[in-house]
């Protein structure tokens, strides 16, 4: 659904060494980089929509997954794992996003109690990522069923419920697991009167180097090794489509 955050913010913490330094300058940055109503009202609208669009649209696909007997079969339940995941993207980061756009600030707004601030601003930004892992996640457990449904299709009912049970909970306890260190990295800091939601991997470790190492682990893991696996299954089902038709032939000449 969404760019993995942990991306945008390595960008923004490189370069918040800088911004503070030229914190002198920053009333005629404002000026020159502020947006202007109508942009700001287009922005808004436009996040609004997606917000709505992405909220209502996975809601209406749950239900309808849910009363529709017909439709609880084994690929369903995968795509109602993923429907479930990509509702945390317009609860959080989209909504985040729209606040930010209104009030012309990205300062954290809830910073009272601290406590409750540090918690929303850690789960602003682990949820959207975990909903990235869990889709891509729900998406090979797509690409694996079809492939057993295709190439071995008297193996396909060892696709139990309770195998399905399992592979869906595993999506959610690797992605869970990669992003616990959001807990540690995310943290409220104040700045000028204001607070802000920052990533920051310090005091504990040096933050450029471990979030250069984060990043370039979850992106290969994420990006190029689901691509590799959709690739392989799409060629390995259409060999077996073509073999299947190969033996009817045959079968239809004999």
């Amino acid at each position: 659904m969404t760019v993995n955050t942990t991306v945008r913010h390595f960008f923004e913490n490189s370069s918040q060494s800088t911004s503070h330094a030229a914190s002198s300058h920053s009333d005629q940055a404002c000026e020159i980089t502020a947006d202007s109503a109508l942009e700001v009202t287009a922005k808004a609208l436009a996040y609004i929509f997606i917000f709505l669009v992405s909220f209502f649209g996975n809601i209406f696909l749950l239900v309808v997954i849910y009363k529709k007997k017909q439709l609880r079969r084994s690929i369903n339940y995968f795509v109602f794992n993923m429907a479930v995941s990509d509702l945390f993207n317009p609860l959080t980061i989209m909504t985040v996003k729209i606040v930010e756009i209104i009030s012309g600030s990205s300062s954290w707004k809830v910073d009272r109690p601290w406590l409750l601030g540090n918690i929303l601003c850690k789960l602003a930004y682990f949820l959207p990522d975990v909903s990235s892992v869990v889709s891509i996640g729900s998406l090979l457990l797509i690409s694996i069923d079809r492939l057993i449904a295709v190439v071995f299709p008297l193996r396909a009912k060892l696709i139990s419920s309770k195998v399905r049970l399992i592979s869906i909970l595993s999506t959610w306890f690797v992605a869970i697991a990669i992003h616990a260190p959001y807990f540690y990295s995310f943290k409220l800091i104040p700045h000028e009167n204001e607070t802000y939601c920052e990533l920051n991997w310090g005091p504990a470790f040096d933050h450029m180097k471990t979030h250069r190492g984060f990043v370039t682990a979850n992106f290969i893991t994420f990006i190029p090794i689901p691509i590799c696996v959709l690739a392989t299954r799409t060629t390995a089902t259409a060999l077996g489509n073509v073999f299947i038709v190969i033996a009817s032939v045959a079968e239809y000449q004999v």
